[in-house]
């Protein structure tokens, strides 16, 4: 979660969150401090989604709402097992606006084409399994041109025998998993370059 306000002492922010089933842990990384998120109680007002493009058979979807007076937009796809979005939370009050962003890129609304490549060792165990991450084909969505950073790549990323995977830290991460039967779909966030997103693939 990145965070910006007209605030001089905290400017900006970063938290590190954890999340599964309805409940999200969220971490302070300098202070330490934890908070949960309770997904199951949190009351949204839906507005009207709109499509914004199709591809590999994944609809992306812009959607705005409203959350105890933050405005909220979200661009994202449902998928059969899972599901994947980057959400834009925005706020004013007495002390100013507050931004925040869970998976965008410097305000700007970004796409591109996701590429997996999941390496099988012959055993057929799932153990010793990698993956090879490619996004590619970025660009900003409302000037229809390409971003600045043309390819972002993760390679030999460890995959679990549960069809989790994920490496890096802060900064250059890549978290996800497979989902549903014969694990044919996947989804996770990354970072990487300055570009905080989320993917979607299913399998080809």
């Amino acid at each position: 979660m990145h965070g910006e306000s007209g605030d001089a002492e905290t400017p900006t922010w970063r938290l590190l969150t954890q999340c599964g089933g309805t409940q999200c842990t969220v971490t302070e990384p300098l202070s330490g401090d934890v908070d949960t998120i309770d997904l199951a109680n949190t009351p949204l007002r839906q507005g009207a989604p709109t499509a914004i493009g199709e591809k590999h058979g994944i609809t992306l979807v812009w959607e705005t709402s409203n959350h105890t007076g933050a405005d909220l937009a979200s661009l994202g796809a449902w998928l059969d097992d899972s599901s994947f979005a980057i959400l834009n939370e925005g706020q004013t009050g007495d002390e100013g606006t507050v931004e925040v962003w869970y998976g965008i890129a410097r305000g700007e609304r970004l796409v591109g084409d996701a590429a997996l490549t999941w390496d099988i060792p012959a055993g057929g165990d799932g153990s010793g399994a990698s993956l090879d991450v490619a996004f590619g084909d970025i660009k900003n969505i409302d000037r229809g041109t390409a971003h600045t950073v043309e390819t972002v790549r993760f390679e030999n990323v460890a995959v679990g025998p549960d069809g989790t995977f994920g490496t890096g830290q802060s900064g250059t991460c890549i978290q996800g998993g497979f989902y549903g039967p014969g694990h044919t779909e996947a989804t996770g966030i990354f970072e990487q370059f300055d570009i905080v997103g989320t993917f979607g693939a299913t399998r080809q």
